[in-house]
């Protein structure tokens, strides 16, 4: 993919872009705001360092999220450990 993005001035950059592109537009598929995505995913890593949140963890969040509020069954029961 690195033959799509000219405006880099190292491989480095280009590698950078393409993951940024490529995050962008898996938020868009998964029907994600791509800046509310960015926006969450930032929180997250300030939050806790390390934090890896792609937009199908953002979805499935916003999906319990709802359904907590709706007081139906949560989609991921909490565990007894």
């Amino acid at each position: 993919m690195t033959d799509v993005h000219y405006g880099s001035r190292s491989e480095r950059g280009t590698e950078v872009a393409e993951l940024c592109y490529s995050l962008l537009e898996s938020a868009k598929l998964a029907g994600v705001d791509p800046a509310r995505y960015l926006a969450e995913a930032t929180r997250r890593a300030i939050a806790t360092p390390g934090t890896i949140t792609l937009p199908r963890d953002l979805v499935a969040a916003v999906k319990a999220v709802r359904s907590l509020a709706e007081g139906s069954t949560p989609l991921v029961q909490p565990s007894d450990k």
